[in-house]
């Protein structure tokens, strides 16, 4: 297939929302060469965990610009944090609730898995963000809730269970980033 196709199909299917791996299948490339062609193209991830942590970012740099906050989101793709906000550097972590509604589990573990060039990544929550924003998006029905707490106040593999538990202070604490 002459390059100037498959670029355009490539571009065609992730417009569609079709990540590398669903790329790559259809048009019979690795899933690298499609990444290459994405990242060279400044297209965005389209994996549903990215997705799902975009969509966590754009809320709270929402919610803290309708609160009166002063919020962006770093210019540089590769930032050691998310959002900023009042000045301060804001992890933001989204997920959605198990098979029991209001129950969010999240992993915030110093290592993480990554592709391609460098399988295991290292994170420094504490060194690198001053607060995490934890989104709860159900799957249930039930609205969206947002969890405001310090790296050092977080465990390495979280449990949040909406309305009681260890986290319920952290529920929509905006006041601390004041």
């Amino acid at each position: 297939m002459p390059t100037a196709t498959r670029d355009a199909r490539i571009r065609h299917y992730h417009s569609q929302g079709c990540n590398d791996v669903q790329i790559a299948g259809k048009l019979c490339v690795s899933a690298r060469t499609v990444a290459n062609f994405r990242r060279a193209q400044n297209l965005p991830v389209n994996a549903p965990n990215v997705v799902l942590g975009r969509e966590g970012e754009q809320l709270v740099t929402q919610l803290a610009q309708s609160m009166g906050f002063t919020a962006d989101r770093p210019a540089e793709w590769l930032s050691p944090f998310d959002v900023r906000i009042n000045g301060h550097r804001v992890e933001v972590k989204t997920g959605r609730d198990t098979e029991d509604p209001g129950v969010f589990k999240f992993s915030t573990s110093a290592t993480r898995k990554g592709r391609f060039t460098n399988p295991t990544q290292r994170k420094n929550y504490a060194k690198d963000a001053d607060f995490m924003a934890f989104v709860c998006k159900s799957v249930h029905g039930q609205p969206t809730r947002v969890f405001i707490m310090t790296p050092v106040e977080m465990a390495p593999n979280m449990r949040i269970d909406v309305g009681k538990g260890t986290y319920a202070a952290a529920e929509n604490a905006w006041e601390r980033l004041r």
